[in-house]
């Protein structure tokens, strides 16, 4: 049966029926999980409950669904070709019989004898498990019973049996976030009371504290795709997707199964059938047990007649024969119809033939008279068995061989002890069928994810054990040997758990002959550039870690080395009071920007590479234009030497220290927006502006780095760690980790947003004089005054690759969009900044004439 034509209005139309059609089976669902109280809890403890509050909204029915069975037979000339085949199927695999002992067996309280049609028995019995489903906070607990309007519901019911303090320990959110604490549980309050436009404004707002979330990531997809006043069905795949890999990232294969199963249903919705193949696959990949996510992908592989799914579907019968039933009141099965036939009846036929092997040989049996004397109390059982699966026998379908079999494998076991003149001490029992113990076997959520959990657990320790035991020499003394590695791979599990990142040293780059002074990565991150003191720049690879070029043009140390954003240029700035700007490719020397009356300190380049600042022992800042290599401005209210400064991402503001004061500048108006005094009665030494824009990094000679809010201006974290005066800091292009180096030859690693140290890399047998992240975050070096650079792979045990990616890429384009309306706003070319002439802004134009022709 096909419920809705495959399209986004058909689907709107769909979700709206399962919306506003109501039973009593709601109703009494709707008094079983409302609390009678409003102090009411479903976890014990003082933590305050979400429930169900008196709102007067629409409840879910759940009793529309695309694998709702047929309301009753049709006639025969009403049927197609590919109907008719389809129908002669189910007659294979199933009977009415089998459907009434199936009944019998598992839902009490129903009478059928007065049901002979196929289809209303189907229906009654996907009907009684419907109500299970309703009560389930799980798609895998709802198991076969499971209708896609029943999303919804089931999530709500998740939500109903954890408390706030559960929410929040599960979705690990710290004391501090009382903010993102405060909307999820609003958000969680709206959800379960329908009121999805309100949950998924709070969604979005706790979005905005943690971007990868992936509970409220979930929430705000199943708005989008199951509810019709919120339908936005391309963007509940998008979450959906971005949900599964967090869930991935954080060991959660079932709940990542789910959201991949969510995202094929939106995507079968939309005739995206190979999108719709990829996520099922996705899904039953993540969580083979997941029987749902099989079914699905059987079914999308059906509907475009790819016969594999036969696969799919003869594994999931074995598991279920329920699962035949729903195949065959499914219309996307219909074009394998033929192929379907075929398999039913090789399923039937093997089932078959395992109970002729244990019937013919009874039936054979011309000694049953003698059996009879010998042991009448055993033929008797016999008798009584035999008969009872003889007549399920006659009926010549799958599900009554299935029935069968173990009723004739219970009968065998009193012929062979009547042969054997023995008495069997087995008592009769009553029939079973095959399928029964998998029926309503349904394992709480947290005993499945505790087990998960310790395997994991289980499994990382092993590989610590026998990693540490490699670290160990040889030891005669075995018990010796077993304590220090124990003692070993416990510290290191403990190292991990308290580490959500953790760095694998790659390589040491050791060709300079004098103290590395700075360092930086190109923007591709496959290349680095490093400054000596001896005055020469070396260019070296990433791929193969050796040195690709050499400029020794500098005639004193270079303090300081920069790449173009758009990784053409190199920029070295030198105690010989120049500044170089060189090829990066073949390291010819281009130009050399003079003015300076002392040793040039540090240079930065803004996003677009036009301006580059420069910061002097001779207490200026100043500001050159690139492609014409000429003075723009100088900025002189400074009392000392230039030691540190940095462009905003957005190239708009240009932060500077020197000894205990910061200033920052608006960059296109030259105007000072703010100092920051009272960090330190020391030197400034080291500055960075996270790649968002929102905080400034500054380490000093105190020993500390301090982090300002560059919204608030004030002081948000004081980082203390360091034993000696720090001399670089850096971020992390995803603006949660902070490295900073010291004159105590310690390169650490802290925690952004709790001030915490993370890691801590001691390797250096000198001063640390620079760290970098490279651009894609997944490399951090360090320079030294002992002649060595270092470099490590930072391995992220929270964040994805392809969620640190996406952090990156929306890090510059926000940081491009602030520009672009900044210089808008000043009536300036968007691209280059140039100010605008009158015609151009008469005309409304937001570009200069040569950028309007480019575009």
């Amino acid at each position: 049966m096909t419920i809705y034509h495959r399209d986004r209005k058909s689907w709107k139309q769909f979700i709206s029926n399962s919306f506003n059609k109501k039973n009593d089976s709601d109703e009494s669902q709707q008094k079983d999980t409302a609390p009678k109280k409003a102090t009411n809890t479903h976890l014990s403890g003082d933590s305050q409950s979400i429930t169900m509050q008196n709102y007067t909204v629409k409840r879910m029915s759940h009793d529309s669904s695309v694998y709702h069975p047929y309301s009753g037979p049709k006639k025969q000339n009403q049927l197609t070709q590919s109907q008719q085949k389809q129908r002669e199927s189910l007659n294979i695999f199933t009977s009415p019989f089998a459907l009434k002992r199936y009944i019998q067996n598992h839902i009490s309280g129903l009478v059928t004898e007065n049901k002979s049609d196929i289809y209303e028995l189907i229906q009654l019995i996907f009907s009684n498990g419907k109500n299970h489903a309703l009560k389930c906070n799980r798609i895998s607990q709802a198991g076969i019973h499971y209708q896609l309007p029943m999303a919804l519901h089931i999530h709500r019911n998740a939500i109903l049996k954890l408390n706030e303090t559960d929410i929040f320990e599960t979705l690990r959110i710290p004391d501090f976030q009382e903010e993102r604490r405060y909307y999820i549980s609003q958000a969680c309050k709206h959800f379960i009371n329908d009121l999805y436009e309100e949950s998924k404004e709070n969604l979005a707002l706790a979005e905005s504290y943690e971007k990868y979330d992936p509970f409220v990531l979930y929430t705000s997809a199943l708005i989008n795709l199951y509810v019709p006043e919120h339908l936005d069905i391309e963007e509940g795949i998008n979450l959906f997707l971005k949900s599964a890999k967090y869930f991935e990232a954080e060991n959660k294969p079932e709940r990542a199964a789910e959201a991949y199963f969510h995202a094929s249903m939106g995507a079968y919705a939309l005739k995206k059938d190979n999108d719709a193949i990829h996520y099922a696959e996705e899904a039953h990949a993540a969580s083979p047990d997941f029987d749902e996510a099989a079914y699905a992908l059987a079914r999308f592989k059906a509907s475009i007649g790819d016969k594999s799914a036969l696969t799919f579907i003869k594994n999931l019968i074995e598991k279920n024969p329920l699962y035949g039933l729903k195949v065959h009141i499914d219309d996307a099965f219909l074009n394998l119809s033929d192929n379907l036939c075929q398999l039913m009846t090789t399923m039937r036929n093997t089932a078959k033939s395992e109970c002729d092997h244990i019937h013919l040989a009874m039936v054979a049996d011309r000694h049953l008279e003698k059996y009879q004397q010998r042991s009448p109390e055993d033929f008797g059982q016999w008798k009584s068995l035999f008969n009872a699966a003889n007549q399920i026998y006659q009926k010549n379908s799958y599900m009554d061989y299935l029935d069968a079999c173990p009723i004739l494998q219970e009968s065998d076991t009193f012929y062979q002890s009547m042969k054997l003149g023995q008495t069997s001490k087995k008592k009769r029992s009553q029939p079973i069928n095959q399928y029964e113990k998998q029926q309503h076997q349904f394992v709480s959520l947290a005993k499945i994810q505790t087990r998960r959990d310790t395997d994991i657990a289980e499994k990382e320790i092993f590989d610590l054990l026998n990693e540490t035991k490699a670290l160990v020499h040889h030891n005669t003394d075995f018990q010796y040997l077993t304590r220090v590695t124990q003692a070993q791979a416990s510290e290191k599990i403990a190292y991990l758990l308290d580490n959500p990142i953790a760095c694998i040293d790659l390589a040491t780059l050791s060709a300079h002959d004098s103290s590395v002074l700075s360092i930086a990565f190109s923007p591709c991150s496959q290349r680095l550039a490093s400054g000596a003191e001896d005055g020469s720049i070396r260019i070296w690879s990433l791929k193969n870690y050796q040195c690709i070029g050499v400029a020794n043009t500098h005639k004193k140390a270079v303090n300081c080395i920069r790449f173009s954003p758009d990784g053409h240029t190199l920029a070295s700035a030198s105690w010989d009071h120049s500044i170089k700007l060189w090829d990066a490719n073949s390291l010819d020397e281009i130009g050399t920007l003079t003015g300076h009356t002392d040793s040039v300190e540090i240079i930065d380049f803004t996003m677009d590479g036009l301006i580059l600042a420069s910061g002097s022992n001779d207490q200026t800042v100043r500001l050159w234009d690139i492609p014409k290599m000429e003075h723009i401005h100088t900025f002189d209210n400074f009392s000392d030497t230039i030691r540190c400064l940095c462009f905003s991402p957005d190239g708009l503001q240009l932060t500077a220290g020197s000894w205990d004061i910061i200033h920052l500048w608006d960059v296109t108006s030259q105007k000072l927006i703010h100092s920051f005094k009272g960090q330190t009665k020391n030197y400034i030494s080291a500055l960075a502006i996270s790649p968002d824009g929102l905080t400034l990094a500054a380490g000093s000679h105190d020993k500390t780095v301090r982090l300002w809010d560059l919204t608030s201006k004030k002081q948000s974290l004081k980082l203390q760690g360091h034993s000696r005066r720090i001399n670089c800091v850096a971020f992390s292009p995803d603006n949660i980790t902070l490295a900073s180096g010291s004159h105590d030859r310690q390169v650490k690693l802290w925690n952004v947003k709790t001030g915490q140290e993370i890691n801590g890399l001691d390797v250096h047998k000198d001063f640390v004089s620079a760290v970098s992240f490279s651009p894609d975050g997944m490399t951090l070096a360090s320079g030294s005054h002992d002649a060595h650079i270092r470099l490590w792979q930072i391995h992220y045990k929270i964040m994805p690759k392809d969620a640190l990616d996406e952090t990156i890429e929306r890090n510059t384009v926000d940081a491009q969009r602030r520009r672009q309306a900044q210089w808008r706003a000043d009536l300036r070319c968007e691209v280059c900044g140039t100010r605008l002439g009158f015609i151009d802004m008469l005309k409304g134009r937001v570009r200069c004439s040569k950028h309007e022709k480019a575009n």
